[in-house]
């Protein structure tokens, strides 16, 4: 599926996150008229809000990617996963927490495949680096959490013993005693 293309993507990826430190983010800083770093200055949770500015911006990108790549490639947002190929439905998640972890609502369990992106920013809110991987939860023991707390809110480890079945697209994986997560480089 998606590791048939991996290295298209993958330069793809390297190209798009350049443009996007390079040229999209000058462009929101200049509708903002000041820094990124100085419109979060005041809030709580920083890697939250940068990411909800960023996210759609990334999300739009992996799907032009995938759809320029792809065949059968088909975006179609829906509660449990963003896009199908060949009729098989994937998830696509994005997290800038430096957590091993992704963050997801109650549906992110719906679907087995997933393609997992984590950001890891810099102190002016520029990305520095990323790990993209595919995953089939099918075929791991690394499963979403219930979400069945009042938040609703669901997380997703990727357990070491699954590394071997981590389809990495790009990045490094740091593994620890029980989880692997991106690498800060």
């Amino acid at each position: 599926m998606i590791t048939t293309y991996k290295e298209q993507l993958k330069n793809q990826l390297i190209s798009k996150f350049v443009e996007f430190n390079n040229v999209k983010i000058p462009q929101i800083e200049q509708a903002l008229e000041k820094s990124i770093k100085e419109h979060f200055q005041y809030e709580k949770n920083k890697t939250v809000e940068v990411g909800k500015l960023y996210s759609p911006f990334i999300t739009n990108f992996i799907m032009n990617s995938l759809q320029q790549i792809i065949p059968g490639f088909e975006e179609c947002k829906t509660e449990g996963y963003d896009f199908l190929i060949n009729d098989i439905a994937v998830e696509n998640k994005i997290t800038f927490s430096d957590k091993s972890q992704w963050t997801g609502n109650k549906y992110s369990s719906k679907v087995s495949n997933h393609l997992l992106t984590k950001c890891c920013l810099d102190d002016e809110f520029r990305i520095l680096s990323f790990i993209t991987m595919h995953v089939d939860l099918d075929k791991m023991n690394s499963k979403w959490t219930s979400g069945n707390d009042s938040s609703g809110f669901t997380k997703l480890q990727i357990l070491k013993e699954d590394l071997d079945e981590v389809s990495l697209i790009y990045g490094n994986p740091l593994v620890t005693k029980r989880a692997t997560y991106l690498q800060f480089i």
